[in-house]
């Protein structure tokens, strides 16, 4: 019988924290609000999702793929270029979701106040997870996801 990859079983196991992390953080936030206020929430989360696909999308998977097969002092700078971006990328998302939280009417505009603050943490760790897996180290990746 053959086994699975190494590098699948931390995927698994990263994924599976990534995923438990968002299910417990949406069971909290609808026991402490209640039905009405989970909608607030919703919005600030469906902002912050927003935020990380586009991070996806632009920065964080051409870097993998891009680097993956170059040899190590290249892959370093280039992931120090991803990293200029991500944080550049980070702040923007930041201020825009801060600004459409102070403008807009209405309880829903709360949501994205509520997950402005947590937006460049969030591009920063998947941006270092996915590092993490392309250098073949995806226990360290599952550690920090845990985190």
């Amino acid at each position: 019988m053959r086994r699975f990859p190494r590098w699948f079983s931390w995927g698994l196991a990263d994924q599976a924290m990534s995923s438990a992390t968002n299910f417990g953080l949406t069971l909290i936030a609808g026991r402490l609000v209640g039905p009405d206020g989970l909608g607030v929430i919703f919005l600030g989360f469906a902002m912050y999702l927003l935020a990380l696909a586009l991070h996806r999308a632009l920065v964080f998977d051409p870097l993998v793929v891009g680097t993956a097969p170059l040899d190590e002092a290249a892959r370093r700078e280039r992931t120090t270029e991803g990293l200029s971006a991500t944080l550049a990328g980070g702040v923007g998302a930041t201020v825009i979701m801060v600004a459409l939280g102070l403008t807009l009417d209405g309880p829903l505009p709360r949501g994205m106040l509520l997950f402005a603050p947590w937006i460049l943490p969030a591009m920063l760790q998947d941006l270092w997870r996915g590092v993490l897996f392309r250098d073949d180290r995806g226990g360290d990746a599952a550690l920090n996801d845990l985190l």
